[in-house]
């Protein structure tokens, strides 16, 4: 049979196969039936600031004392939620006031 290739399985074992996936170590959490906190809910106490933060419109923004960076380096609050176990996202948004 010339000019056809003949079928060598040994040809064919030696192609490179492609590399397998990593398996995922992180898997999703089982959903949550329990009810969402509403936008708004969470709020920052004067009591739980450090010296250099005070909270404005009724501890839902943090007002920084301190000028340039260092505002944002030694500034911290609590807020009024905890969190007992399992991985969490949360928003933060920094505004700047120009004067």
């Amino acid at each position: 049979m010339e000019g056809e290739a003949a079928f060598d399985p040994e040809a064919e074992a030696e192609k490179p196969k492609e590399p397998e996936k990593p398996k995922e170590l992180e898997e999703d959490a089982p959903a949550d039936k329990r009810p969402k906190l509403p936008a708004g809910a969470v709020a920052f106490f004067t009591e739980d600031t450090t010296l250099n933060v005070m909270p404005t419109m009724g501890g839902k923004l943090l007002l920084g004392l301190s000028d340039g960076g260092f505002q944002y380096l030694l500034a911290g609050a609590r807020a009024s939620v905890g969190v007992k176990a399992g991985r969490y996202m949360f928003e933060v948004v920094i505004t700047e006031t120009k004067s």
